[in-house]
């Protein structure tokens, strides 16, 4: 495999975290001018949730631990 040199702007718009799933946008040369535009959008988050349950790290990366004490309800 030959190697070139990229002669252009690249940039991308943040990072993930590691144990996030999504999108990372990335842009190359004259793109790179939407960002801008791209920031000013609406971002949506989907989130996932175990009540009464912790971690060490507080993260799903290690293993759940019950916790005692009040439970939600659907009248809470």
């Amino acid at each position: 495999m030959r190697q070139q040199k990229l002669d252009a702007k690249v940039g991308h718009l943040g990072t993930l975290d590691p144990l996030a799933c999504g999108v990372l946008p990335v842009a190359v040369g004259r793109a790179t001018r939407l960002f801008d535009y791209m920031l000013n959008k609406t971002k949506v988050y989907r989130a996932r949730f175990t009540f009464g349950v912790t971690s060490d790290s507080l993260d799903p990366a290690t293993p759940l631990i019950p916790v005692e004490g009040e439970k939600v309800t659907e009248s809470s």
